[in-house]
């Protein structure tokens, strides 16, 4: 799966543990309308010679599927390498989040990251 989109972001720092939270707009996400309708519901019935026969029923395009392929949410924690009250010019993390459409959960994502800061050292 794979998606493109706009979104603010915002990062509370805790020692070496960063919480991050990101909202946003997705303006690409070109497999949601396939999970949608796949993630609809099914049934399961019984011929009269005992096979079982599964019957999928599609989901309808709705304006609560519009607002999920629209709306994003991300949040999740990241484990920093070099305290962040030390104010330093670069780190390394690792961290774990959760991406959403509008709060239902679409995946998980591990990241490893480099981070640096340009500029002069804030006091």
């Amino acid at each position: 799966s794979s998606s493109l989109g706009l979104f603010f972001s915002g990062e509370i720092f805790l020692g070496n543990i960063g919480m991050e939270f990101d909202i946003g707009y997705n303006l690409y996400k070109p497999f949601y309308e396939v999970d949608w309708k796949l993630n609809g519901f099914y049934w399961d019935f019984i011929n009269e010679d005992g096979t079982v026969e599964t019957r999928f029923v599609e989901r309808e395009i709705t304006s609560v599927y519009h607002l999920k392929h629209a709306i994003l949410f991300r949040a999740g924690l990241k484990y920093y390498l070099i305290n962040t009250n030390n104010n330093p010019k670069s780190n390394i993390f690792i961290g774990v989040h959760i991406n959403t459409n509008l709060g239902q959960a679409d995946f998980t994502e591990l990241n490893v990251g480099y981070v640096h800061r340009f500029g002069r050292k804030s006091r």
